[in-house]
């Protein structure tokens, strides 16, 4: 009867380890994506007033109509501008394929 309630135990406190090692990968995971949208609203924000304009993100997406729908989706109040609690980043930029030789 000791023995069983011991295995139990055990089962209960390896179960309680990995679901806190899930939670603490999950809180790194959302912390790294904060910051590199951070970075990414610092980098398009060229002129540094804390917000991101149309013009901005469009030179910041490189393609005016793609830029447009983007911005006016994540431009929720619709004041023209971007501030960080707006802006998401969906897809993080990639660098450009080669041309095929």
């Amino acid at each position: 009867m000791k023995k069983r309630f011991f295995v139990l135990l055990a089962g209960v406190v390896i179960l309680m380890l990995a679901i806190g090692s899930a939670m603490a990968a999950d809180k790194a995971k959302k912390a790294a994506n904060v910051k590199a949208t951070g970075d990414v609203f610092v980098a398009i924000d060229t002129d540094k007033d804390g917000k991101i304009s149309q013009a901005e993100y469009i030179v910041y997406t490189k393609d005016k109509v793609k830029g447009e729908k983007e911005f006016k989706a994540m431009d929720k109040n619709g004041d023209t501008y971007l501030v960080k609690e707006e802006f998401t980043v969906t897809k993080m930029p990639t660098k450009p394929k080669s041309a095929p030789k």
